[in-house]
């Protein structure tokens, strides 16, 4: 008697270990199968005066960006409106941007890294889309989380660019009026 129920308990030990390490692969190749629909990076300072919300919303064909103007919290659309501008994004940096993706490092991440925005030091965000879950991570502005380095630098460095294209096609129309 006492055989068969070490048996028992073997083999249903047995089945658990397996079912969680299954699951555990089916749910990295899930990750790794899927494709990157959206990808938004953003900063925001909460007692700064002026567009002080930056977010940028990457897909495969543009990138959206969004200004906001506030002080000490407060919004004024009236004088300072949201700024919205579109930028067509290459297939090249699409793909860069792609490759510095690890998903499965990614959405193991928890939502919120450090203090973000405490001591009005700002924060810092990223956020993926994928076909069937949506994950966002929030960081304090200007540190470095190790698993996502690579692609954080890489979002800054992008962002810089684009705020540069933005930044000159307004003074371009502000001149040709």
């Amino acid at each position: 008697m006492t055989k068969k129920i070490l048996l028992l308990i073997s083999l249903i030990v047995t089945t658990i270990t397996l079912t969680e390490f299954v699951n555990s692969k089916n749910t990295g190749s899930e990750l790794t199968n899927q494709k990157v629909d959206l990808i938004k990076y953003g900063t925001s300072s909460g007692f700064c005066k002026g567009y002080c919300f930056r977010e940028f919303a990457i897909d495969r064909e543009k990138i959206v960006t969004t200004q906001l103007w506030w002080q000490k919290g407060k919004r004024d659309l009236v004088n300072f409106p949201n700024k919205i501008d579109t930028i067509l994004i290459s297939e090249t940096d699409w793909k860069n941007i792609l490759l510095n993706i690890d998903k499965k490092v990614f959405f193991k991440l928890p939502k919120t890294i450090g203090c973000p925005d405490c001591r009005d030091g700002g924060s810092e965000w990223i956020e993926i889309h994928l076909q069937d879950r949506t994950h966002k991570v929030i960081f304090e502005r200007g540190k470095t989380i190790e698993s996502i380095k690579i692609l954080t630098n890489y979002l800054r460095k992008k962002g810089k660019i684009y705020l540069e294209i933005i930044e000159k096609r307004t003074k371009e129309k502000t001149t040709n009026r």
